[in-house]
């Protein structure tokens, strides 16, 4: 494909407008005044949303003592920003449900390494104290989420293409991002990007999603990114039944650059079996 059809094709890929749902909240969140009230009103809007946001809110992840029996209860639980956390994967997931027909790709399986690399990506931060600027354990439950979005948006617009593409690059054993841009041009990290941008997501989300390939950033200046890419790691790692050792772990460069010891990455090796066996979407 040549650059010119490369550009017109990624110009013309399909991606959703922001939920309803998650742009009123959005919006709300930007007052100081708001109120726990006003937060419940605007997810209750959509019912379904709202059903499957206090069903993730209640799973046992979160560990509440007591089920949230609605948002205003959740929120004020959780906080505001793991609810938006929260809002944002039932949005999300609610609004690509009919991608689970397409034959020869498991999207369910995607989505849960999205929300189980979500969940590893905050309890690092929290760990490690690793987050940045402005940057919450919370936000980089958001980014770990969507660091892959990228593929379901190329799956959307492709289809059965894709479907065989992702095939290729499992039985060559090359990296499906490399597989992506060698075939459209762009990688799903680029597409990603593009879609954060066009939900005006923050600024830090759109970094994580289009750098989380990235092998030539310097992760000491960057703790969020190190996050997200030594969260992914430890998950592909669990999800293919190949676990390495806390050592192996620990001489990735992500870890590396969070000065995560032996001992530690074994046990957040040991978290993420754990968290593996319960994620659910």
């Amino acid at each position: 494909m040549s650059i010119t059809d490369s550009q017109n094709v990624f110009a013309n890929l399909n991606a959703p407008s922001l939920p309803s749902v998650l742009e009123g909240l959005n919006e709300l969140l930007q007052d100081p005044q708001v109120s726990i009230a006003d937060i419940g009103r605007a997810v209750s809007a959509d019912a379904s949303i709202a059903a499957r946001t206090i069903r993730i809110a209640n799973s046992s992840y979160y560990a509440l003592t007591e089920p949230a029996q609605d948002i205003e209860r959740a929120a004020i639980v959780l906080g505001i920003r793991a609810l938006r956390s929260i809002v944002t994967r039932a949005s999300i997931l609610q609004h690509y449900d009919y991608l689970a027909r397409i034959e020869g790709f498991d999207v369910t399986a995607l989505w849960k390494h999205s929300i189980l690399t979500a969940q590893m990506a905050e309890l690092v931060a929290q760990r490690l104290g690793a987050t940045g600027a402005g940057v919450t354990p919370e936000d980089l439950y958001t980014c770990g989420l969507l660091h892959d979005i990228g593929k379901i948006v190329l799956l959307d617009n492709f289809g059965d293409e894709y479907v065989g593409l992702v095939r290729t690059a499992s039985s060559s054993g090359r990296e499906l991002h490399e597989c992506e841009q060698a075939r459209f041009g762009f990688d799903h990290a680029r597409v990603g990007r593009a879609f954060a941008v066009k939900w005006s997501l923050p600024e830090v989300i759109q970094h994580m999603i289009s750098d989380h390939h990235d092998r030539g950033c310097d992760l000491r200046n960057d703790p969020p990114l190190a996050v997200i890419m030594l969260a992914d790691t430890m998950t592909n790692h669990v999800e293919r039944g190949a676990v390495p050792t806390g050592g192996a772990i620990a001489a990735h460069r992500a870890a590396r650059a969070l000065g995560v010891s032996r001992g530690t990455a074994a046990e957040l090796l040991e978290l993420t079996l754990e968290l593996h066996q319960t994620v659910e979407i």
